[in-house]
């Protein structure tokens, strides 16, 4: 142990531990100098060491990727072909015929076709198609649309009225407009019992 003294004021050093002690008593200042206080608090302070601090390891976050989008086939955008499209592409293929250079027209009124004497009638078709898809003809492959000259079609095929007994309803056979099928009858069949009556918008 080793004691330091100063004026009255006396520090003990002691296992590394400091204690100040400060008796009560004035402290003699020199003339030039202003007392701060009469007395000096006596204060004990321990000593310790000071800590260590550990870094904190902060874990890094998982980022979860974004999945990346399908891209969707064009396919699935195009629109449906329309029936006159269809119908060109299996005239194309030389699946049925176009209309014949000499054909029935609304001036002539009549044609001798390839299969026989042809007219034309233009009435609505609803009870005529309602037939028809109950003998199977599926709207699906068998839509029924009007041409772009006027005749009315049951899928590629142009719509024609004939004697049943001869040609039955589903037959399939050519007249000057095209390919046809036979879907209709009519009293001219009495007359001309192989002609056609071929349905137009005329």
């Amino acid at each position: 142990m080793r004691i330091k003294k100063q004026g009255i004021i006396s520090v003990m050093l002691l296992a590394g531990i400091t204690t100040l002690v400060i008796v009560s008593a004035p402290i003699t200042l020199a003339s030039d100098e202003k007392p701060l206080n009469n007395y000096v608090s006596a204060e004990t302070k321990m000593c310790s060491p000071t800590p260590t601090i550990k870094p904190t390891n902060t874990p890094t976050p998982t980022v979860t990727p974004t999945p990346t989008p399908t891209p969707v086939p064009d396919s699935l955008f195009e629109e449906e072909p329309t029936p006159q499209a269809i119908y060109e592409e299996a005239v194309a293929q030389g699946k049925v015929n176009p209309p014949r250079k000499k054909h029935i027209t609304r001036t002539s009124g009549v044609c001798n076709g390839p299969s026989g004497r042809e007219t034309y009638y233009n009435l609505k078709m609803d009870l005529v198609v309602k037939y028809m898809r109950r003998l199977g003809y599926k709207e699906k492959d068998y839509p029924y649309w009007v041409r772009d000259d006027g005749a009315k079609m049951l899928g590629n095929y142009v719509m024609v009225a004939a004697n049943l007994k001869i040609r039955p309803k589903g037959t399939i056979l050519e007249c000057s407009l095209g390919t046809a099928i036979v879907c209709d009858t009519g009293g001219f069949v009495k007359k001309y019992p192989k002609g056609l009556d071929i349905a137009v918008n005329w």
